[in-house]
């Protein structure tokens, strides 16, 4: 079995996790700076009203709190969601948000190509070391990203942004939090805050995208190491191997150790998947993955119904 490329993979998922983080954290900062100059410059201004409203707090009685509490909230939707400046500010947040996002799908992107050639060829290697008398063909990673640039999709789907969708769902982002600090009578400084929470939402979205599509990657290049043993004439079934902690969910519990013929799908709550990481799977089902495919080898077909590109 292949096990070690399976740590191999998981070796080189924590390396691009960690370097898509690192972009990120780059970014916190050049958008934080921003942010931090333009709060400083709306906290003097609402600094009474907040001091007024803290001070109403304080006394219990209720209307002066509502009557205190409703002035500070205009007066901070004044300085926030219905300011040109911030709106601006917004605006080029979203958008710098979004270019990282582009960068680390590229990251990601660039990985796959690594982890697909290392399974397809760990799967053939250990396949050679059962069947005495086969061999299968390898290849390296720069074959196949030379076969992806030139069209071929069969061999892994690349992730693609939607820019202006994503734009979109950064400024609606921003602007929730920004409302629910308002709402919920914070300080302008607390406010600003919030505007890091869309910025780590961005980056937990991208760690989780790099492992979903590493984990594609993986077993794709498995399953078409089983295609080709296929076509030689090796009959063989697939297993689904868990990953064993706390984070496995349920439905992928449930299908370890599972064992389908190489062309049957596996069935677990969800609905079917072909292998671990399965595009064409539900989501649910596919999403942050860590499983992994193994093999049982079964027989021989019959020498008439071998591939006769093999035979």
């Amino acid at each position: 079995m292949a096990d070690k490329a399976h740590r191999e993979t998981d070796k080189l998922l924590l390396s691009l996790e960690r370097r898509i983080r690192r972009i990120y954290r780059q970014t916190k900062d050049e958008v934080r700076q921003a942010w931090d100059a333009y709060m400083a410059e709306a906290e003097p201004k609402l600094a009474d009203l907040q001091e007024r409203y803290e001070a109403a707090k304080k006394t219990g009685d209720k209307a002066e709190i509502k009557r205190a509490g409703r002035e500070l909230s205009f007066a901070k939707r004044e300085a926030t969601v219905q300011n040109d400046r911030f709106k601006s500010i917004a605006e080029q947040t979203a958008e710098n948000l979004s270019h990282v996002n582009e960068i680390a799908l590229e990251y990601t992107n660039g990985s796959l190509p690594e982890v697909y050639a290392l399974n397809y060829n760990a799967i053939g290697k250990a396949a050679k070391q059962e069947l005495r008398g086969f061999s299968f063909s390898l290849v390296d990673a720069h074959t196949v990203e030379n076969l992806i640039l030139r069209g071929d999709r069969s061999l892994l789907p690349l992730r693609k942004l939607n820019k202006a969708k994503d734009v979109r769902w950064n400024m609606k982002k921003i602007n929730s939090e920004v409302l629910q600090g308002i709402l919920q009578g914070e300080s302008i400084p607390k406010i600003a805050n919030r505007i890091a929470k869309v910025q780590q939402m961005n980056m937990h979205a991208a760690v989780r995208t790099a492992r979903t599509a590493v984990t594609g990657a993986e077993n794709k290049g498995r399953i078409d190491m089983l295609n080709e043993m296929e076509a030689k004439g090796v009959v063989v079934d697939k297993i689904w191997i868990s990953t064993h902690d706390g984070k496995t969910r349920d439905w992928h519990a449930e299908l370890d150790r599972k064992t389908v013929a190489k062309d049957k799908p596996f069935v677990n709550s969800i609905g079917s998947i072909m292998y671990p990481g399965d595009p064409a799977a539900d989501p649910a089902n596919t999403y942050c993955c860590r499983c992994t495919l193994g093999y049982k080898i079964i027989g021989f077909k019959p020498l008439s119904e071998v591939s006769k590109k093999w035979a």
